[in-house]
């Protein structure tokens, strides 16, 4: 399916930048598809072969941040696919919640999550994601039924620095 595509290659980003996807199962997850377990990379001595050694080993950091995941099989050149929504500033898009009830619901828990709550964008053709802060007002001030994301947010192992200082302010 198409979403489960999509959050495979975001699993895959998540999983190259040394941190965990948890998965929360689908009956239950309610504006949250699961959680980045955060580590951090920790440099150790180890015996290898008689010889002291230096690895690099990823160690929990107790962090977690959340993640509502969409994705699309492909993105249109021009107006709306599924949850993709084409704005007239090409500096953003929009993903499409469909009513303004659903987007506010899901705003209550994402404001209400422990730590920083992301919403990921997939492109599973080009297998390109993309982030938006769920707790900056700026994500939906657009339009009441879709949550904004600057083109050039694209989620990958640099973006984790950004999004660990969200993590800090919250």
């Amino acid at each position: 399916s198409v979403g489960r595509k999509a959050r495979t290659i975001f699993e895959q980003v998540v999983l190259d930048s040394g941190h965990l996807f948890q998965q929360i199962d689908g009956d239950l997850d309610n504006g949250i598809d699961g959680y980045i377990r955060m580590r951090k990379k920790q440099i150790v001595k180890k015996v290898i072969k008689n010889k002291l050694t230096k690895c690099v080993e990823f160690v929990e950091t107790g962090n977690l941040i959340g993640v509502q995941i969409k994705g699309v099989s492909k993105i249109p050149k021009s107006g709306s696919n599924s949850y993709y929504v084409n704005y007239a500033n090409k500096q953003k898009f929009g993903v499409n919640f469909s009513k303004e009830e659903s987007l506010k619901k899901s705003k209550k828990i994402w404001q209400n999550f422990v730590g920083p709550m992301l919403l990921i964008f997939v492109d599973n053709d080009r297998q390109i994601c993309w982030w938006a802060d769920l707790n900056n007002l700026d994500s939906y001030k657009d339009n009441s039924y879709c949550v904004s994301i600057p083109q050039v947010q694209i989620f990958n192992s640099i973006s984790f620095r950004q999004i660990n200082k969200i993590g800090k302010e919250h």
